[in-house]
């Protein structure tokens, strides 16, 4: 099978047991990757859409998401079981609508309001949404959430074994709020 021995690169280094910077985890060494960059729930059903493209090809579609586009459109993950579409979906999951915090900040400074306000909405917790068991309730292989480096590696070679045996596979990978070292 063409993603026999498909690995992922290395994670970076994490702190406090919680990865910090998403771009860095998921350097993958898999054949013929494609990537995408979609908003606002557009993703998951993107990622299904190509494996959809890709089914029988020995090709893998993998997406990797923020968690806030994949609860926007997590109902991709149903119509890729039910379809037997196989799938590999990765959520970023810094527990927040990230993009619009920044965007909430901007809108602060320009109307002289406190920026501390900017995650009131955004943030995604209290409850804490449990993605792995989002994707189980759907069919798919629900892994996580994995919340050190160390753990990756693992969860990755699940998930890739998963999809290439014709699964559908969540892996909600938590990561440090922001996007980077400014948060």
């Amino acid at each position: 099978m063409p993603l026999a021995g498909a690995r992922v690169s290395e994670v970076e280094a994490c702190r406090s047991g919680v990865c910090e910077e998403p771009s860095a985890h998921l350097q993958a060494e898999l054949p013929r990757l494609r990537a995408a960059a979609l908003r606002y729930g557009a993703a998951a059903v993107a990622v299904v859409g190509a494996a959809l493209a890709l089914k029988g090809s020995g090709r893998l579609a993998i997406g990797v998401l923020g968690d806030g586009d994949f609860l926007m459109g997590n109902t991709a993950v149903w119509t890729a079981t039910h379809y037997q579409i196989p799938t590999l979906i990765v959520v970023c999951n810094n527990r927040s609508f990230f993009n619009d915090e920044r965007h909430q900040e901007r809108v602060a400074k320009d109307r002289g309001r406190p920026v501390e306000n900017r995650w009131i909405g955004m943030r995604i917790g209290d409850p804490d949404i449990d993605i792995a068991a989002m994707a189980r309730s759907m069919g798919a292989i629900g892994i996580g959430p994995v919340t050190k480096a160390s753990e990756m590696q693992k969860s990755m070679d699940q998930a890739v074994e998963t999809v290439a045996k014709g699964g559908v596979c969540v892996v909600d990978a938590r990561v440090l709020q922001g996007y980077d070292a400014e948060g």
